[in-house]
C-alpha cells in the first residue's frame, strides 16, 4: 500500500493542483515525510523517527492549534502510516487530548444508481456555478473550494452538486480535490433533511459528471463511526479498499 497515493489531497499538493506544504527529514535520502494538505496533515515513513514526532507535536501546539482557533476550525486531522507511528506520537501529542481512530477509504467500482429517480418531490438538484456561489441560495457559503487555489480554480476544475429545497442548499456532494483523472468527494446533508436519499442523489450526480469528464478514479474517505457516510458510498457504487489511521485534535481542547 502506498500511503501517499490513496490520499488524493496529498497528491494534489505534490502535483501543484492544490495548496499545501511538504517537509522531509532528509532532502537527499528522506525516510519520513510530513505533508500539510487541504484535508489535513499526513505523517508517513519511518516510525522510529522520534525527533520528527517531537517536531510535529511542537508544530501542532505552537502553530496549528492557534491558527485553527483564529480561523474558526472545529478540529484538525493528522493521518499517519504505518500504524506504528501511534506509539511514537501518542506520548508527545497526548496533552492535546486527541481522538484516535481510523478512516475507511473507498473507490468507485461502478455507478449503480440514477440520481434522477432518487429525488423526492419538492427538491431540485443542480451543479453549483458562479451565480449560486455568489449567494443566490442559502448555504452557498459552505462551498468554499478549500481544496483548490481559488474559487475560480474550483469552478474550472472542481464541482459541487447541490440538492435545493426552495432557495436553500440542503444536501451536497463536492470535490475535495481533482488531479488528472482522479477525484475525491465529500458530502453534507442538513440534519432536518437526512434519511431521504438526498446525499445519494447528489453523489450519483457528481459521479456521473466525473465519468463524463473522463475522471474514473473516484475516492471517498470517512471516519469509522460514520456509518451513514459509508452506507451512502456503498449504495452509489463505491467499494471498501482499506483502512488508514489518524487522530482529530479539537480546537476547543485545553
Amino acid at each position: 500500500t502506498d500511503p501517499l497515493n490513496h490520499y488524493l489531497s496529498v497528491q494534489s499538493v505534490i502535483a501543484g493542483t492544490g495548496p499545501g506544504l511538504v517537509w522531509v527529514d532528509d532532502p537527499l535520502s528522506p525516510r519520513s515525510v510530513f505533508v500539510r494538505a487541504p484535508e489535513g496533515f499526513h505523517l508517513v515513513g519511518d516510525p522510529g523517527n522520534e525527533a520528527l514526532a517531537r517536531e510535529v507535536a511542537r508544530f501542532y501546539c505552537e502553530e496549528v492549534i492557534p491558527d485553527g482557533r483564529r480561523l474558526g476550525w472545529r478540529y484538525s486531522c493528522l493521518h499517519y502510516w504505518p500504524r506504528e507511528w501511534e506509539g511514537v506520537i501518542r506520548p508527545v501529542l497526548g496533552a492535546l487530548s486527541p481522538s484516535w481512530g481510523y478512516q475507511r477509504f473507498l473507490l468507485l467500482d461502478s455507478l449503480r444508481v440514477d440520481w434522477r429517480t432518487l429525488l423526492p418531490d419538492g427538491y431540485e438538484l443542480v451543479r453549483a456555478d458562479a451565480e449560486l456561489l455568489n449567494g443566490s441560495v442559502q448555504g452557498a457559503e459552505a462551498i468554499d473550494g478549500w481544496g483548490f487555489w481559488s474559487m475560480e480554480d474550483f469552478l474550472q476544475n472542481g464541482f459541487s452538486f447541490c440538492v435545493l429545497q426552495g432557495k436553500s442548499i440542503v444536501s451536497r456532494c463536492t470535490s475535495d480535490c481533482v488531479v488528472g483523472r482522479r477525484a475525491e468527494v465529500g458530502i453534507y446533508t442538513a440534519p432536518d433533511h437526512r434519511g431521504k436519499g438526498l446525499a445519494t442523489a447528489a453523489v450519483a450526480a457528481a459521479v456521473e459528471h466525473c465519468l463524463q469528464r473522463g475522471i474514473d478514479h473516484i475516492g471517498w474517505h470517512c471516519w469509522s463511526p460514520n456509518e451513514a457516510s459509508f452506507r451512502t458510498a456503498r449504495r452509489v457504487g463505491f467499494e471498501h479498499v482499506l483502512d488508514h489511521y489518524g487522530l482529530e485534535v479539537w480546537m476547543n481542547a485545553q
